[in-house]
Formats: structure tokens, C-alpha cells, sequence
């Protein structure tokens, strides 16, 4: 239920993000490259998460730097290394961003990445040490997905308030 719910709100909020980029280019604004990469990324993220693509990443990356423990999880080390390039990235791109819109996205992208990163590197020690049929797992996972979808339901709230205040016309 929370692939399908997740799958979908990046899906929306990948199709907002390219309405955005649609009036932006209309407007001759200078972001529309980057809310069209902007909306790509998101729409990739819909398709990860339907289809897990990140967790086939682990068992080969834990055998080839022989990990474990916070990196039991291998898929986390590539996907840090992604956020950190995209934040670097994207720094002028959120400066030009109204207040507003900047702050519900950094909040929601920090809820996802505490969850999907964060609280994941705890799950892959109790994974490794006790397996996915223990109580401390299923409540990591519970707590995984509750800050992920947080962090999905506030890019997706911040993206349609800014979608409805360019859309307004001024008077």
C-alpha cells in the first residue's frame, strides 16, 4: 500500500513540477530548464519506487566494498553521493525560489531523506543482525515510511501552492 501511495505522489508531484516549468517557460523565466529536471527527477522517483529499482543496487555494492551494518543497505552510499551533487546543483536554482516554496521543499525533502536514508541505515543493522521478521525492523519500517510519505505529501503540498499563485492572475 505505501509503494503504491508513494509511487503515486511522486507521480503528481512530477506532473505539477512540469506544469510549473510549462508557465514558466510561457513567463520567459530563467528556471524552466531546472523545473523540467526538476519534474524528470521526480518522475524517476515514481518509477523507483513502484518498482524498487534502488534496492537491487545493495547485494552487489555490500559484496564489492564488503559492508554492512549502517550500510547493510548498500544502496544508500550511491544515493548519498546523488544528493549531495543535486544539492550542490540545485543551491542557486532554491536561492531564487520564493520564501515559501523553498522552506516546504527543503522540510520535505529533509522528511524523505531522514527517512529513506536516516532510518533505513537503522533498519539494515537489524535487518543483518536479526532479519526482516523482527519486531525493532517492522517498527523501523513503520517509521521509514511514515517520513517518507511526509516528505512526499509536503513537496507535493508546497508545489501545488506555487502552482496556484503563479496561476492566479494579477491584478
Amino acid at each position: 500500500m505505501s509503494t503504491w501511495f508513494s509511487g503515486t505522489m511522486w507521480l503528481v508531484a512530477a506532473l505539477c513540477a512540469a506544469l510549473i516549468a510549462q508557465g514558466e517557460r510561457r513567463g520567459g523565466g530563467a528556471w524552466t530548464l531546472h523545473w523540467v529536471t526538476f519534474a524528470a527527477l521526480l518522475g524517476l522517483m515514481s518509477i523507483d519506487e513502484a518498482a524498487s529499482l534502488h534496492e537491487l543496487l545493495s547485494k552487489p555494492i555490500r559484496g564489492w566494498l564488503d559492508i554492512g551494518g549502517l550500510f547493510y543497505y548498500a544502496w544508500i552510499l550511491p544515493a548519498m553521493l546523488v544528493l549531495v551533487i543535486l544539492a550542490l546543483l540545485s543551491r542557486r536554482f532554491l536561492a531564487a525560489q520564493p520564501n515559501h516554496l523553498r522552506r516546504r521543499l527543503l522540510l520535505g525533502f529533509g522528511l524523505l531523506v531522514s527517512g529513506a536514508i536516516g532510518v533505513e541505515m537503522f533498519a539494515g543493522v537489524v535487518d543483518e543482525a536479526q532479519g526482516v521478521q523482527h519486531f525493532g525492523y517492522a517498527l523501523l519500517v513503520l517509521a521509514e515510511e511514515t517520513l517518507e510519505m511526509a516528505g512526499s505529501v509536503t513537496i507535493l503540498h508546497a508545489l501545488l501552492a506555487h502552482a496556484c499563485e503563479i496561476a492566479r492572475p494579477s491584478h
